[in-house]
């Protein structure tokens, strides 16, 4: 297959500036401009674990046109004539997300000739403050609060994983000047003053670490090494500093004092030193302490240094060479990479731990009954439930469930459980061992047996709550005879979250669900029989659902969200209808609704920053937001066209297939605008382009969308149904002008941005006039408007 070793990632990345290393110009573009792609590589690389192969084959210059990865020069000039170059074949992503993210290379040349804005983007590593971990009880996977770098991180193999790390990285949007300085000139007190302010962190609570200086640090002559070293400095001394400080805090028991400085294992003198201290007036730490502290400040900065680089170094990933000769056999190799089988998981080890306890001769194993469960016909009880929805929902309900006396069981209808494959969703496993962990916590601290209900009350073990009961260790420590009965309420819960958010949210199957946390924390809430049969409870779950997607609170750092965001749900509901209510967490995130300029505000969603490509959770959102309130097809009745009847188009309506479909449309396809069309298609898959601005999209039928796909633009304008566009957030007088023109070719710019922004007002009204009669509150509004509400 040809020679196969570990990329020594620098030497590759200097071919690639000494064009040595190109792009054959038959290679596709550049497609990982989502962050959650790059983050996801990064992550892999700094917890050491394969990202696979990349494969070049040896060819003559002359024989291919030639690429700069990771630009857009092409047909390199000095590679004119005979040369021997390596082309890269698979791998493009990979190596250009590595490149521009772990060294400073791409950028520092022109940043304009870029191949994607996405490229421009610095990533850092944040590492929770000193007073974030101490207030939140997170965990430091850096031992930053006790100043002891895990020996975990030191081998092959660090017991970080992969999704811990990702929730760690985030980038900056704003292009600040001294961040794409030539490092040699680059001043370190500016970027240790940046690095050290915690503002700058996604979260406001983290210190930075500059990912894009870790392939020239390994170099001890280099500035990049000097940066780097100089940084990781900086935030040791924060971490001491506030570790004095809290010790000296007269707010922090005793007892919390003696069992975190435990942590720093003082030998016997020291700890009598520091036993001693603790009583006296002022509460100063010995001398002899703070020395050790010192020591261990100057000895962690080292080694997260050198776990950082050595993660580069000993990079896991391999290169495939092919002689010059053997291009077929490169073509075999290329089609036949990245091929795996299934890997054991934590369910499979729950099945097996739960069969110790499971009656199978009467009940069948866990697995049947999961099935069983997801197979049931559950319409007895969701009747109080679609009750408190409003009354179109009830309709939709009673039209197409129980008029046409169709078994319903909403986790089987979002696809929980293919009978086909005779499968079980990935989605849904996750979700099921998640709400697993959480049964058990509560169920170990805070269970009432009265109904068997899971009483969620508690307000210490609610604020106790901890990221730490959904993972694998957590898990697999469950007691065996627990899991039959916490499983199958657990299906329970995400049955009724699933109902909740095919009816009220627009869902319709399980790869819709935008962050499978929030399906878990909606399944914890349901857990409670009362709290989904309650309108208030149910009004603040919707008013949270909408609001936490929109407002990017899942944008970044999601396992963290997750506990916080259940955490302030379960207090805020337990305060309803008492002295102490308060909604002020919800109310918090409806207000930030399509105001993050980092994930979705005004100029995101009218793609005017360049530096943040709008993800496709946002257009889906907006999507599933206008499906919720149901409308009917986008087309009104049209003479001559058989088989077409609008008709009201909502999740529950299994009996019309839905589509995407851009409002303002990119062409024709009739046969006499080939050229134009042609145009529409390079539109249709830039995901920089205005035409795929979220804010035009809907979902439309399949069979009106055959209807438009086969007519001009002048009459798509003329078939639809101007009513119909109202209800979806489009003004009847902007749209009929646009379409009133010469519309035989494409949508000019000005006219696709006056829509756009029309339709921008339109969604913001329309969410803050939903939230304020979901949560009783007039003063809540969402994005940038200027329109009055109504």
């Amino acid at each position: 297959m040809g020679e196969m070793d570990r990329v020594n990632l620098k030497e590759v990345l200097d071919k690639i500036s000494d064009n040595t290393i190109v792009l054959p110009d038959f290679q596709r573009g550049f497609t990982w401009k989502e962050k959650s792609r790059q983050i996801a590589l990064l992550a892999s690389v700094l917890t050491k674990l394969p990202i696979g192969t990349v494969l070049f084959l040896e060819v003559n210059s002359e024989d291919y046109g030639c690429k700069k990865i990771g630009k857009n020069e092409r047909n390199i000039e000095c590679l004119q004539g005979k040369r021997e170059v390596k082309a890269l074949l698979d791998g493009q992503q990979r190596i250009t997300v590595l490149m521009a993210f772990f060294s400073t290379k791409l950028q520092e040349e022109n940043i304009e000739d870029l191949i994607s804005p996405s490229l421009a983007r610095r990533y850092f590593l944040n590492v929770p403050s000193f007073e974030a971990i101490m207030e939140q009880g997170e965990e430091d996977i850096f031992g930053g609060s006790i100043l002891k770098f895990p020996n975990a991180f030191k081998g092959d193999y660090p017991e970080i994983s992969s999704e811990e790390m990702r929730s760690r990285i985030s980038f900056v949007v704003q292009k600040k000047k001294f961040l794409y300085e030539e490092v040699n000139s680059r001043e370190t007190r500016k970027m240790c003053k940046y690095c050290r302010d915690v503002k700058n962190s996604a979260k406001e609570n983290a210190y930075l670490v500059p990912l894009f200086y870790l392939l020239e640090a390994s170099d001890e002559k280099s500035a990049a090494y000097t940066i780097l070293k100089d940084v990781l400095k900086e935030i040791g001394k924060e971490y001491e500093e506030g570790l004095k400080a809290w010790f000296q805090s007269e707010k922090i028991s005793v007892e919390k004092k003696k069992k975190h400085f435990k942590q720093l294992e003082l030998e016997e003198e020291l700890n009598k030193q520091f036993m001693e201290c603790l009583g006296r007036e002022g509460q100063c730490l010995p001398k002899a302490i703070e020395e050790i502290l010192q020591e261990k400040r100057v000895q962690w900065s080292q080694d997260f240094y050198t776990y950082l680089t050595e993660s580069i170094k000993n990079i896991r990933l391999y290169e495939i060479k092919v002689g010059v000769k053997d291009k077929e056999r490169a073509i075999d190799i290329y089609e036949n990479l990245n091929l795996g089988g299934k890997s054991l998981s934590v369910f499979d080890l729950i099945l097996a731990k739960a069969s110790k306890h499971a009656d199978e001769i009467k009940q069948g194993n866990l697995f049947k009954q999961i099935v069983e469960y997801i197979e049931q016909d559950h319409r007895a009880e969701y009747g109080k439930f679609i009750e408190l929805c409003e009354n179109n929902q009830q309709n939709i309900y009673q039209n197409y469930i129980l008029k046409k006396d169709i078994e319903y069981s909403a986790s089987y209808r979002i696809g929980c459980w293919d009978n086909d494959k005779k499968e079980l969703s990935t989605a849904y496993i996750k979700a099921l061992m998640n709400l697993l962990g959480i049964i058990d916590y509560f169920s170990e601290q805070n269970l009432e047996q009265t109904k068997g209900e899971l009483k969620l009350r508690n307000e210490t073990v609610i604020r106790d709550l901890r990221s730490k009961v959904v993972k694998k260790e957590y898990l697999l420590q469950i007691d065996s005879e627990n899991i039959n009965g916490y499983i199958l309420k657990a299906c329970e819960g995400l049955d009724r979250a699933s109902a909740f958010l095919q009816i009220r949210c627009g869902i319709r199957k399980v790869s819709e669900i935008n962050y499978n946390l929030m399906w878990v924390i909606l399944g914890t809430v349901f857990l409670n029989e009362e709290w989904f049969h309650n309108r208030k409870i149910l009004n603040y779950m919707e008013a949270w659902y909408w609001s936490a997607i929109l407002s990017g609170e899942f944008k970044t750092e999601q396992n963290r969200v997750f506990v916080h965001n259940l955490t302030q749900i379960l207090l805020e509901i337990n305060s309803m209808d008492t002295e102490k209510e308060g909604m002020d967490f919800v109310k918090g995130l409806c207000n930030g609704v399509l105001k993050d300029h980092k994930f979705a505000d005004k100029n995101i969603l009218l793609m005017k920053n360049p530096s943040v490509i709008p993800e496709e959770v946002i257009s889906n959102t907006i999507c599933q937001y206008y499906l919720s309130r149901i409308y009917k097809d986008i087309l009104k009745e049209i003479p001559g066209q058989t088989g077409y009847t609008p008709q009201e188009l909502s999740a529950l309506n299994d009996d019309i297939k839905l589509e995407k479909h851009h409002l303002m449309p990119v062409g024709s396809i009739e046969a006499k605008f080939k050229d134009m069309n042609k145009k529409g298609q390079e539109r249709r898959k830039d995901r920089e382009n205005l035409y795929n601005s979220p804010l035009n999209y809907l979902f439309v039928s399949s069979n009106a969308n055959l209807i438009i796909l086969n007519n001009t633009l002048k009459s798509y304008f003329g078939y639809c149904d101007s009513a119909t566009l109202q209800e979806v957030g489009v003004e009847k007088e902007s749209f009929e002008k646009v379409g009133k023109e010469k519309m035989d070719y494409y949508i000019q710019n000005d006219e696709l941005e006056m829509f756009l922004e029309k339709r921008y007002r339109k969604l913001t009204n329309s969410l803050t006039l939903l939230f304020r009669n979901l949560l009783n509150d007039s003063e809540i509004q969402c994005g940038e408007t200027e329109e009055k509400m109504l």
